[in-house]
């Protein structure tokens, strides 16, 4: 399950930040999350909760933001996939 979730954010994540241009691009963020994994071999923490902390690294400054972009990328709210347009929180 978390392997499919990472999977999924990952691929989106890939999309959404090709050819970004401030420097939080999708190798930015693999760095960050390549870095956090290698700090985490000392640290020993969940592996999974490391590698979305890094992957939060895009250019979306809540996860709301993220929701609500994917939501309107996807037209999921007009196909009937999302029952709203996203959190307002």
């Amino acid at each position: 399950m978390e392997k499919n979730i990472l999977t999924t954010v990952e691929e989106y994540l890939k999309k959404l930040c090709y050819g970004e241009s401030t420097g939080h691009d999708w190798w930015h963020i693999k760095r960050v999350q390549n870095l956090a994994l290698k700090i985490n071999q000392e640290e020993k923490q969940d592996e999974f909760t490391i590698k979305m902390i890094a992957l939060s690294e895009s250019s979306f400054s809540t996860l709301n933001e993220l929701e609500r972009n994917t939501i309107m990328t996807y037209n999921s709210f007009a196909t009937g996939y999302n029952k709203t347009r996203g959190n307002r929180g």
